[in-house]
């Protein structure tokens, strides 16, 4: 046995209390949060990241290309929870097999959590259950009970499933340009070059009678002596918004009765009007957007000083966001200041796609929105972070989304698909 003397035994004593105190400070240290950052060369907060994502099954996640074990942290399953990151950019992959992955890159900061509570993974192939079929070239669009309306050149034909002869019941000189179904699908518009035609439907499912009129030979003296510019359908309530070079009119066309809602005479500088969820916007020739409310006949401007002519615009369900399609891109305005994954003032902008699509629609969380564009079915997230997530399906000519009951219709040559996005958990 080797005896140390007075002074060893001071400073191993010593030693072992330094060693006591920096091992507790560092105990203390990681369990308020604080790891040592080797980079900084220091300790620092950590921050976390919080994921929803849906569909919730069969996730595996990836931070910096390494694979990730995340426990759910929510009674519904779809919440999970990384923490004890040091604060830096984390590129974060999530897999899904059969599904297209999402990626962003995602700043963490010290003692902050950074969100992702919007994330949604769609099939890589819809694989749509085939609802009709026609013979004839044309869009095809669903209505009620099997029916289908099939918009052919010049041509508008009615047709069910299973019977294979179609029945014509619009015939127009000029090419269809546009078709308008309201909500109900019981009323439809349809636009040439120079006239437009109404498709009453409402009594064909009980009494197999359709009654088609040409637009303006329902309208008053006093309407069509004006030069109509354009025509919009309501929601719900089967009326229909007349755009005159004098003024803008809702007509119950059933009562053959109008009311002028907005007068142009007033105000001449306006060079086209948009009508999307029951709300009118229109563009000056300043480029300015405005607002006009159907219920209160007020204006509002929204967006001053436009860079380019608008050709599409569509308001969100939660009405704190507006999409506008220029030429070039598709853009997202903020009409209320966006305090959700990320954080947006009110008139601040975000390009999100930088080509004109055809149609845009958006889907029910107000975070994402489908479009077409070139043959081609987009889905798109609104998150602007770093990589904007876009899921791509190829050859489809047309879309169709209804909200209430998660559905997608889709087309694909003159064949119509329908997806059902609730059975993989949408």
């Amino acid at each position: 046995m080797i005896l140390l003397n007075k002074k060893k035994r001071t400073i191993l004593f010593s030693l072992a209390i330094i060693s006591f105190l920096i091992s507790g400070l560092f105990i203390i240290a990681y369990s308020n949060g604080y790891r040592f950052d080797f980079q900084k060369r220091k300790f620092v907060l950590t921050g976390a990241i919080q994921l929803k994502v849906k569909p919730k099954e069969g996730l595996t996640f990836y931070l910096n290309s390494k694979k990730k074990e995340i426990k759910n942290n929510s009674l519904l399953g779809s919440s999970y929870f990384l923490d004890k990151l040091l604060p830096r950019k984390y590129q974060l992959l999530i897999k899904k097999d059969g599904f297209f992955s999402w990626q962003k890159n995602l700043f963490v900061e010290e003692k902050m959590t950074t969100f992702a509570n919007s994330i949604i993974l769609l099939p890589k192939e819809i694989k749509g259950k085939k609802i009709f079929s026609s013979k004839i070239e044309g869009k095809i669009l669903p209505l009620k009970n099997n029916y289908f309306l099939i918009f052919a050149e010049k041509n508008v034909y009615l047709q069910k499933v299973a019977v294979e002869k179609p029945i014509k019941i619009l015939a127009t000189k000029e090419k269809i340009e546009k078709e308008f179904l309201n909500e109900e699908k019981n009323l439809c518009l349809v636009k040439t070059k120079s006239d437009y035609y109404l498709l009453d439907l409402t009594d064909f499912f009980s009494r197999k009678k359709i009654n088609t009129f040409f637009l303006k030979a329902i309208l008053n003296k006093n309407l069509k002596k004006k030069e109509l510019k354009d025509v919009f359908l309501t929601k719900k309530d089967k009326k229909i918004v007349l755009v005159f070079k004098e003024g803008i009119y809702l007509f119950d066309w059933q009562k053959r009765k109008e009311k002028e809602i907005f007068s142009l005479a007033k105000n001449k500088k306006i060079k086209k009007v948009f009508f999307d969820k029951d709300n009118l916007f229109y563009q000056d020739k300043e480029n300015n957007l405005f607002l006009f409310s159907l219920e209160t006949r007020k204006n509002k401007l929204i967006i001053p000083k436009l860079k380019e002519e608008i050709s599409l615009v569509s308001l969100s369900f939660d009405q704190k966001k507006l999409l506008l399609v220029s030429p070039k891109e598709v853009s997202l305005f903020y009409l209320k200041d966006f305090f959700g994954d990320f954080i947006r003032k009110k008139g601040e902008k975000d390009i999100l796609f930088q080509k004109e699509p055809e149609k845009i629609s958006w889907y029910k969380d107000s975070n994402h929105f489908w479009l077409i564009e070139n043959n081609q079915l987009h889905f798109l997230e609104t998150d602007p972070r770093e990589n904007i997530n876009i899921f791509t399906y190829p050859e489809i000519k047309n879309f169709l989304y209804e909200k209430e009951k998660s559905l997608l219709y889709f087309q694909k040559d003159n064949s119509l698909f329908l997806f059902d996005l609730a059975k993989i958990g949408l």
